[in-house]
């Protein structure tokens, strides 16, 4: 019931549907693979250090600059070259 009750306080601070859905058309097999690969790598250490900011495991302004590496090793720039495929072809 706990788990409830504290489930009601946080859901107006609810992150609902931060990720765009993308479909790959065509010939782009590799791409699609790798935008999810990198999208659940992405979304589960954005979830982490959210989780972990709000629990107060985390500071957000000391530990951001290390979240932010932990992005870039997990390939954020190359899913950023992805969404901008996807955007530039599906604008053809």
């Amino acid at each position: 019931m706990a788990t409830y009750r504290a489930n009601l306080v946080y859901r107006p601070y609810m992150i609902k549907n931060e990720w765009p859905a993308i479909v790959w058309v065509g010939d782009y097999a590799n791409e699609a693979e790798e935008y999810s690969e990198l999208s659940g790598l992405i979304k589960k250490a954005v979830t982490e250090y959210y989780t972990d900011v709000i629990l107060g495991r985390k500071n957000l302004e000391s530990d951001w600059d290390s979240y932010i590496a932990t992005l870039k090793n997990i390939g954020i720039d190359r899913f950023v070259e992805l969404v901008e495929l996807y955007c530039n072809v599906s604008n053809e």
